[in-house]
């Protein structure tokens, strides 16, 4: 069901609300939160819901946007806009707005269009006209909010690869399989083809031109081949990493190290810091190389970690990525780790449901499943944990 087009809150509102989305969260939770937070407004979770959010059996599902919004803060240019195409995509009067009063027939917008009160009277086959006035007016307030309308410029600029990434997060929202896959795969393609290119103030060639296969952040499918002699890299560097800096690159093709890649997740980074942080707290003293995230000795003990961003949509995915990337880690670099060696994958958030076997078959493999608390700086598992580690890893 479509949302409210004729109440519109500050954004400061919608902000707070989302931000304060943990995972595994009710969708009730939020609603008690909303009626208690001076931040917010009792009314931004039902508003936030029906544009961004995916709500199943009662439950706030942790997917690609809220790990988005996580990783590069709210109120990034990439978020703003996914913001705009997940609500412009799951809403029909908004999209047809855009498309057939905002976009030119080449696809270009016109910020005069936008601010041009007399395109009220398009809302009239869903609303009073009285009342046209009013949802118009809040389509502009989001778009000058959000930063997306300044004056006269329109800022959807392509060159930060948002279309991609707005493109896999609208796909979670899709019940059609094929249309999912077309949208993940081929996402630019899938924009021309339904007539779309209007919602990304973009002409025909320019999407053809862009090239535009893949999300910026999509997790690697594998990891590169680990470049030199594992023997060569020596017991690798304290961990002391800086948190990494957002990407300045203005171009939507790059060609990056996978490995470094997943590191300037901010999510992953964060893994790192905490585990890092209670292993210094136990007494050990964890390091890094080119391909392990993190690893400390204990005595004739050695602690391996794997760290993995993942949400609703990859988090299988990324588990198998984890284990495979521990079980070769622990056979290449056995000169360095020894040969009694505790594997452990952490994950962002807590393993749904249905995915709980996941703990029972990496037990069967020598690998303990972790996560971070969704509340807290603290790392929990359901596995049995050995005394060593007890003030690493707190049970579930």
């Amino acid at each position: 069901m479509p949302g409210s087009l004729t109440k519109e809150l500050r954004l400061p509102d919608l902000d707070a609300t989302i931000e304060a989305i943990t995972p595994n969260m009710e969708y009730s939770t939020l609603l008690d939160i909303a009626r208690k937070d001076p931040r917010m407004h009792r009314d931004a979770p039902g508003l936030v819901r029906e544009r961004f959010l995916l709500v199943d059996a009662g439950k706030i599902v942790y997917d690609l946007f809220l790990s988005l919004v996580k990783a590069e803060g709210i109120t990034s240019p990439r978020v703003r806009k996914a913001m705009y195409f997940v609500w412009v995509y799951r809403d029909e009067r908004v999209r047809r707005f855009i498309l057939e009063r905002i976009a030119g027939p080449d696809g270009l917008w016109s910020a005069g269009r936008l601010r041009d009160k007399s395109n009220a009277d398009f809302f009239e086959k869903w609303f009073r006209p009285r009342t046209c006035a009013k949802v118009r007016s809040n389509i502009e307030f989001f778009f000058k909010e959000t930063g997306l309308l300044r004056g006269n410029s329109i800022d959807l600029d392509l060159a930060d690869g948002w279309l991609p990434l707005a493109l896999q997060i609208g796909s979670q929202h899709e019940p059609d399989i094929a249309r999912r896959k077309a949208m993940t795969h081929a996402p630019a393609e899938f924009v021309l083809v339904n007539d779309m290119n209007g919602l990304f103030n973009a002409t025909a060639d320019r999407l053809r031109s862009a090239k535009l296969s893949a999300p910026l952040i999509e997790e690697p499918l594998e990891d590169q081949s680990i470049p030199i002699p594992p023997s060569a890299m020596g017991e690798g560097t304290e961990w002391k990493r800086r948190a990494p800096a957002s990407s300045r690159r203005k171009s939507t093709i790059a060609t990056v190290d996978l490995v470094a890649r997943e590191r300037a997740n901010r999510s992953h980074f964060l893994l790192e810091r905490i585990a890092a942080r209670l292993a210094r707290r136990a007494g050990y003293k964890p390091r890094y190389n080119n391909c392990i995230d993190l690893y400390w000795r204990a005595g004739n003990l050695t602690f391996l970690a794997e760290m993995k961003s993942c949400h609703r949509g990859n988090m299988h995915a990324q588990v198998r990525r984890g284990i495979s990337q521990l079980l070769e880690y622990r056979y290449v670099f056995r000169s360095i780790l020894g040969d009694d060696v505790q594997m452990v994958l952490i994950l962002e958030t807590e393993p749904s449901l249905e995915l709980n076997w996941l703990t029972a078959y990496m037990l069967s493999i020598g690998i303990m499943l972790a996560w971070k608390e969704a509340s807290s700086e603290v790392i929990r598992t359901a596995c049995p944990v050995p005394a060593w580690l007890k003030d690493v890893l707190l049970p579930a």
